[in-house]
């Protein structure tokens, strides 16, 4: 990614002041992030204020709105965008002030990278690559022991992030095409949003949609989408961690799940370090 070259004042620069906009700590990853940039701008000597919303878009934009209308700048804005096309307005505003933006967690898309210096966050293609990779792994270790499966190659279904959240078209991307040629067939899909209860909620409909084909394995884009997931799961009659393996992607969920095996392996992610480097990474160009 090319870096930007703001024009801004000797003022600004030196003005060791951050704003964050970012969805809420109710979600443990988010949670985690946010006291890593706390700690890391007290570390490095910065203020810092973050603006919170409940992965809601427009709530986000109004808060840039408000903040704009106040007059003040900081040295540096920390961006996170919930739904990246209905935010790339708001995120050209932030970039017209000659304060550099830096953009965490959500892959700046093309018109994004022209207007932040720099990205920090996770790969999203690789972390789901390697989901698919664990559920072939254990889709083998079945077979080898004579697993009885819903079809040839096993049957699964995922939880993921709305279809409109920067992160859901790079990662199912990449988790389709891992399994494409393994036999596992992706028989159904739910978007329902962020969190346990809505992972409870979009996986229990969709057990009723699919119910007589049968289900192998579930993907769940992070780990609190798969934690409700399971549960939905284990109330249809399904036993996790023996007829259903459950392999999650970010590495925030709830550790007993892969103590007692209902979650056979989740992909490795430190939100702490991320909000840590974020920190770090502007402060560097600042």
């Amino acid at each position: 990614m090319e870096e930007m070259q703001p024009t801004h004042n000797k003022e600004q620069l030196e003005k060791r002041e951050l704003v964050a906009f970012t969805p809420a700590r109710s979600e443990k990853y988010v949670d985690a992030l946010l006291r890593g940039l706390r700690g890391q701008a007290q570390q490095s000597g910065y203020a810092i204020t973050i603006f919170e919303n409940e992965f809601d878009q427009a709530q986000q934009n109004e808060q840039v709105e408000k903040y704009l209308e106040s007059g003040e700048l900081p040295g540096g804005w920390i961006w996170w965008p919930v739904n990246q096309e209905a935010a790339l307005p708001t995120l050209r505003k932030l970039a017209d002030t000659a304060v550099p933006v830096l953009q965490i967690n959500q892959l700046p898309n093309e018109a994004e990278a022209a207007l932040v210096f720099a990205f920090v966050g996770p790969d999203d293609r690789l972390r789901a690559r390697n989901a698919a990779e664990m559920m072939i792994e254990a889709r083998d270790k079945l077979a080898a022991n004579s697993h009885k499966f819903a079809s040839k190659g096993g049957n699964a279904i995922a939880v993921t992030y709305p279809k409109t959240y920067g992160g859901y078209s790079l990662c199912m991307a990449a988790f389709k095409e891992a399994i494409a040629a393994s036999g596992i067939q992706l028989i159904g899909e739910t978007n329902p949003g962020f969190g346990a209860e809505k992972g409870f909620a979009g996986v229990a409909s969709l057990i009723g949609q699919i119910q007589d084909l049968g289900i192998d394995f579930i993907y769940g884009m992070d780990d609190a989408l798969l934690q409700g997931g399971i549960k939905a799961l284990e109330q249809a009659g399904y036993q996790v961690g023996k007829d259903v393996i459950a392999v999650g992607t970010v590495g925030n969920g709830d550790r007993q799940l892969l103590k007692t095996g209902k979650q056979y392996a989740t992909t490795l992610q430190s939100p702490l370090l991320e909000g840590q480097l974020a920190v770090q990474v502007a402060d560097a160009y600042l």
